[in-house]
């Protein structure tokens, strides 16, 4: 199961970032430019941002991705977290699909078997809407098992490969409709992420991220005096995409620490 319950704790520690310059516009154009729009998923606007924090298993120290950024196979072992920053607060209290996939494989230059399907999950963001339109945003947070369990990026020898994040909104009818493409027997080579959100009805992306990693990626660099459990700091990031903003792509992350408390089943993952 997706779910990981905080043992004799009343609250998760997650570790967000603060995404300063950044916009929507520069995450839409950072995904034209990599071809990840249109090719893959529909063009749209972004309402937001989406974070990605994966802790490296060598430092506990997290590492937040802004698009782009190029992160060592080794560093994407654990299921990263996510976060939705927006100033489009009836995002808040509503349920999602979010969709990891790789449009790679075997490699960008044979994509015979892309794309690979990483994870699908059924993800909720909570009512706190200051939280969403803050500069750290609101973390997702599940209650069910995943349609399809996290798998991390393992590629062949070859280039680094685009993988994706989209969060899309949830139908009502979801649920119900996925296991009729998605289930415990379906392979997850040759998956079409854009064609799969056409059949369940989820529209247009709400968000989206990505990031480079190979068998020849660097470790990426954590955020500075950033771990799970403790303190903030800033670090450069390194981007390909050209896009305006955080870290690589001109300006530091500032990480923090946000308590998520654990309710009704609800985790953060």
């Amino acid at each position: 199961m997706m779910r990981t319950r905080c043992v004799g704790a009343a609250a998760l520690l997650f570790v967000s970032s603060v995404w300063a310059a950044l916009t929507p516009s520069d995450v839409e154009n950072a995904l034209k430019n990599a071809s990840i729009i249109p090719e893959y998923i529909s063009d749209f606007t972004p309402q937001g941002l989406l974070d990605i924090i994966y802790i490296d298993p060598a430092t506990n120290k997290s590492i937040s991705i802004n698009p782009g950024k190029a992160i060592s196979v080794n560093q994407t072992v654990v299921r990263p977290q996510y976060a939705v920053t927006s100033q489009n607060t009836p995002l808040g209290g509503q349920n999602y699909v979010l969709i990891m996939f790789d449009p790679d494989v075997p490699t960008p230059a044979n994509r015979s078997l892309a794309q690979v399907r990483h994870m699908i999950a059924q993800v909720q963001l909570g009512n706190d809407t200051t939280a969403l339109a803050s500069a750290t945003g609101l973390v997702l947070t599940n209650n069910t098992p995943a349609v399809s369990e996290y798998i991390n990026p393992q590629p062949p020898p070859g280039d680094a490969h685009r993988y994706t994040v989209v969060l899309y909104h949830e139908p009502a009818s979801f649920a119900s409709q996925v296991g009729r493409f998605v289930n415990a027997s379906s392979s997850i080579f040759k998956f079409d992420a854009r064609a799969f959100a056409e059949a369940l009805g989820l529209g247009d992306p709400v968000v989206s991220n990505f990031f480079l990693s190979g068998p020849n990626t660097p470790d990426a660099t954590p955020d500075e005096s950033n771990s799970t459990a403790t303190g903030a700091g800033a670090s450069p990031t390194n981007s390909v995409t050209g896009a305006a903003g955080r870290g690589g792509v001109g300006s530091s992350v500032a990480a923090t620490v946000v308590a998520v408390v654990v309710s009704l089943g609800m985790v953060a993952w």
